[in-house]
């Protein structure tokens, strides 16, 4: 914008000629979401920027960037595959809004990755009343998966008259004597968290 002032005495003017250009305005910061909100370490996260707003009526796009633990990771995708992902894992997503001229503020939400422990394993010890030319047998009936889509092992240890004794799922009938009060506990596990039963 040109601006021109004139002045007169009735018999002659003077001009003079000022301008000014209008500066874009940055867009606002927008809200950002990440989903889901609870996310396990089986779940891709996505980012979603969205409300920022154009003094300028100019459309805005938004760009993201992903920090693990506060440090940044090189990924710029709106969405975060879960193989980038363990349990404990605390995920930042940064939102930047841009015009097509200048960038707004940026705006961030976090998630920490959580983990379902597995469902506690159905335990018996066969047989049921053995004698000492029986080995003990401990059977433990638990799911291949647990709710996170992560797999599950299971570890076996004994205890005979309340003290530790050996682990494995067998006792072998030479290591029993008549009157033994034997014990096995089975622990599944997913790798980051684990539930125990006995029998």
């Amino acid at each position: 914008w040109q601006c021109t002032a004139t002045v007169s005495d009735g018999w002659t003017s003077t001009s003079a000629t000022a301008d000014v250009t209008v500066q874009n305005s940055a867009p606002s910061a927008p809200n950002v979401a990440l989903a889901p909100t609870n996310p396990s370490a089986n779940a891709d996260l996505v980012c979603t920027a969205s409300g920022a707003t154009d003094a300028d009526l100019d459309i805005v796009t938004y760009t993201y960037r992903w920090l693990k633990n506060q440090a940044s990771t090189g990924i710029t995708t709106a969405l975060l595959q879960k193989s980038n992902t363990v349990p404990g894992d605390v995920w930042t997503c940064e939102a930047t809004p841009n015009d097509g001229t200048v960038d707004g503020p940026t705006a961030s939400t976090d998630v920490t990755i959580g983990n379902t422990a597995p469902a506690a394993p159905l335990v018996a010890v066969s047989p049921a009343n053995p004698d000492t030319t029986q080995a003990l047998t401990c059977d433990a009936t638990f799911d291949a998966l647990d709710a996170d889509g992560e797999s599950v092992t299971v570890a076996y240890a004994w205890t005979k008259n309340g003290n530790p004794a050996t682990t494995g799922p067998t006792v072998n009938a030479t290591d029993t004597a008549k009157n033994d009060v034997w014990q096995c506990t089975a622990t599944v596990s997913d790798g980051w968290t684990s539930t125990s039963a006995t029998a």
